[in-house]
């Protein structure tokens, strides 16, 4: 999952455990675990819900100050009504900074050098930036 740069270090210390999106359909799913810079967040669950039925314990776990603040951030996908349907997409952190082994970081950097040298023109930041020899 992706977040607002304002957002990323409260979810990394896991502050933030709610997200609202304004998608056509679930980008992720109950269960899945997706990065979000060195930690790994986990889905609890994913949930249509009215934009009006948002709570105000909802609106501070996603890290919002107000409702609207909320209703700004969700529509950079098109306008968002009361009755607008989003995704409440709540989650957990899994793995911080300090419980990830050596040996885990390794092997993704070795694995990301692979893809790296497997196509030069498409991925050649990532080579750059992973630190590859």
């Amino acid at each position: 999952m992706e977040f607002s740069r304002e957002l990323r270090e409260d979810v990394m210390s896991g502050d933030i455990t709610v997200s609202f999106r304004l998608w056509r359909r679930p980008k992720v799913r109950e269960g899945g675990q997706y990065r979000v810079g060195p930690v790994k967040i986990e889905v609890d669950s994913v949930e249509l819900v009215p934009f009006a039925s948002i709570t105000a314990a909802d609106i501070r776990r996603s890290g919002e100050r107000d409702r609207e603040s909320l209703r700004q951030r969700a529509a950079h996908a098109g306008p968002i009504a009361d009755g607008t349907l989003l995704y409440r997409v709540e989650f957990h952190l899994v793995e911080s900074p300090g419980t990830l082994s050596t040996g885990r970081q390794d092997a993704d950097v070795g694995r990301s050098c692979r893809i790296a040298r497997a196509g030069p023109s498409a991925v050649y930041m990532l080579r750059h930036r992973q630190g590859c020899r």
